[in-house]
C-alpha cells in the first residue's frame, strides 16, 4: 500500500550539455511513492532516462509529451541525457 506524502514537489530539468547525462536532483530527495516524469512538449529531440551510467543507447527513450513513472525512493538516482540543448523533462512527486 502506498503511503501518502506530506507535500508535493515538482520541477523541470533541461539538457544544458548535449550528450552529457544530468541528475534530476544534485542532492538526495526521499520520495514516498516514486516520481512521474514527462518530456516537455517543446522538446525537439529524444531524451533518455536511467541511472548514473545512462547513455542514448541504453536509456529508456522518452519523446515530447510522453510520460513515465518510476517507483524509486530517491530523485537523485535518476539521470537524463539527450542531444537537444534546452530539451528537458518535468517531474512531480510526493515527499
Amino acid at each position: 500500500m502506498n503511503t501518502p506524502g506530506d507535500e508535493v514537489i515538482h520541477g523541470q530539468r533541461l539538457i544544458t550539455s548535449p550528450g552529457t547525462s544530468r541528475q534530476l536532483s544534485a542532492t538526495t530527495v526521499t520520495l514516498k511513492n516514486g516520481v512521474l516524469i514527462r518530456a516537455l512538449s517543446t522538446n525537439v529531440d529524444k531524451l533518455y532516462i536511467g541511472g548514473p551510467n545512462v547513455t542514448k543507447s541504453n536509456g529508456h527513450q522518452i519523446v515530447k509529451g510522453e510520460s513515465t513513472s518510476l517507483a524509486i525512493k530517491d530523485l537523485s538516482a535518476i539521470y537524463i541525457i539527450g542531444d537537444g540543448a534546452g530539451d528537458g523533462i518535468s517531474f512531480l512527486a510526493s515527499v
